[in-house]
């Protein structure tokens, strides 16, 4: 749950595809998803989250490590 660790304007990153309660979970909390790519086989883009990570205040990572709707394999 995001609203644990981040409050309304936050920035939170997510995988993409994402499951999409999840994106209206984030909005409905006035928060800011940022999608990094992902792929089912070899999971988030790390270079991408690393620049993501140096570049902005992320407060959270929101990620799914098996079963990922609705990348699933």
């Amino acid at each position: 749950m995001p609203a644990a660790v981040a409050r309304a304007g936050d920035t939170i990153v997510v995988e993409s595809p994402a499951y999409y309660g999840v994106l209206q979970l984030i909005e409905s909390l006035e928060m800011r998803a940022l999608e990094i790519p992902s792929n089912a086989g070899t999971g988030i883009d790390l270079g991408l989250l690393d620049t993501a990570l140096r570049q902005q205040r992320v407060k959270a990572c929101l990620v799914v490590t098996s079963f990922s709707n609705p990348s699933a394999r």
